[in-house]
C-alpha cells in the first residue's frame, strides 16, 4: 500500500504530525488494515498521546489478533502506563501463540517484577518474583547468552533470599557482557 509507505517515511523522518495526518487518511481508506492502525499507534505514542495509541493498537489487534509484534508493543506500552496486569495478559497471549518466544518471556518477567508491591504482603511478592524467575530461566534456556535475563534473574533471586544463586547469575551476566561492570548498562 503506497499510502502506508508514505506514512511510514514521514514517521521515520520525525515528521510526526504529518505522519499522523497520513495515517488518519489511510485508516479512512482502509479501516481494516492492521498495519495502518498499528502505524498510527506508533505515531500517537511518540506524540505522547498514549491512551489514543492503545486504542489504535487494539484496533490493529482486533484485525490481526495473533500478531506478536502488536501484542508486544501494547504490553510494553501498558507497563509504561503502570497497567502491569494488562501488560502481562499481552505477553501471555504471545506465549499461547509462540511458547518459546524469549522476548515475551523476558517482558513477562519484567512486568511481574514491576507488579510486586510491598503492600501486597511478603507471600504475594515472593510468589510473583518466583514466577518472574521462572520466566527468566526459560529465556536463558532459549538464549543462554542473554545477559539481561541472567541479570534480572539474579536480582529477583536476591529479592527472594536466594542470594548465592543471585550472585552467580549476576556474575554470569557480567561474564557474558563485561561492559556492564563499567557502565551499569548492557551493550
Amino acid at each position: 500500500m503506497m499510502c502506508f509507505d508514505e506514512c511510514l517515511k514521514l514517521f521515520e523522518s520525525g515528521k510526526y504530525e504529518e505522519s499522523l495526518e497520513c495515517y488518519d487518511k489511510a485508516v479512512k481508506i482502509d479501516p481494516n488494515n492492521a498495519r495502518v492502525n498499528f502505524g498510527k499507534s506508533l505515531v500517537l505514542k511518540d506524540l505522547g498521546r498514549v491512551e489514543e495509541s492503545i486504542k489504535c493498537m487494539d484496533d490493529a489487534i482486533k484485525i490481526d489478533p495473533d500478531n506478536v509484534m502488536f501484542l508486544d508493543f501494547k504490553g510494553l506500552t501498558l507497563i509504561e502506563l503502570g497497567k502491569v496486569e494488562e501488560s502481562i495478559q499481552c505477553f501471555e497471549k504471545i506465549l499461547e501463540i509462540e511458547p518459546d518466544n524469549a522476548r515475551a518471556l523476558y517482558n513477562k518477567g519484567t512486568a511481574l517484577v514491576e507488579h510486586v508491591n510491598p503492600y501486597d504482603g511478603e507471600g504475594y511478592a515472593k510468589s510473583t518474583l518466583e514466577e518472574a524467575i521462572k520466566c527468566y530461566e526459560k529465556v536463558i534456556e532459549i538464549e543462554p547468552d542473554n545477559a539481561r535475563a541472567w541479570h534480572n534473574k539474579g536480582l529477583a533471586c536476591i529479592a527472594v533470599n536466594r542470594d548465592d544463586e543471585g550472585i552467580m547469575c549476576l556474575d554470569r551476566a557480567v561474564e557474558i557482557d563485561p561492559s556492564w561492570k563499567e557502565t551499569g548498562e548492557f551493550s
